[in-house]
């Protein structure tokens, strides 16, 4: 469960940090294939499909900024995607998930949605 105090960490910062969301081997695994990733952007010379570069970025010493949807150019982080994203509570103790990149509450007076990818 995420606090409402990391829902407003992330509102601010763009980012939130969950200790334990993924397992050890899990980790190490997307580790691995995020180095893999910015060893593909040596050789390029601007922002790609894949990548946001750094001002500093030189084809023979890459500095990637971010890797732009992750899922869609390796399968782990397909496989990520697919698992049930944290939980947080609003200030009102209604249930939220973060999906596409925002907040957004689980259930409403009348219906439930769900935010599990299936794709």
């Amino acid at each position: 469960m995420i606090s409402q105090r990391d829902v407003e960490f992330y509102r601010d910062s763009g980012y939130v940090v969950v200790p334990d969301l993924l397992d050890a081997a899990t980790l190490s695994a997307a580790r691995q294939v995020i180095a893999e990733l910015i060893e593909g952007a040596r050789g390029v010379t601007g922002h790609t499909a894949i990548y946001d570069l750094e001002p500093s970025h030189r084809p023979e010493a890459p500095r990637v900024r971010r890797i732009k949807t992750p899922h869609l150019h390796h399968e782990l982080f397909r496989r990520i995607m697919r698992t049930r994203p944290p939980t947080a509570r609003d200030g009102n103790g209604s249930a939220m998930q973060l999906h596409a990149g925002a907040w957004k509450a689980l259930t409403t007076p009348t219906t439930t949605t769900s935010t599990r990818r299936t794709s």
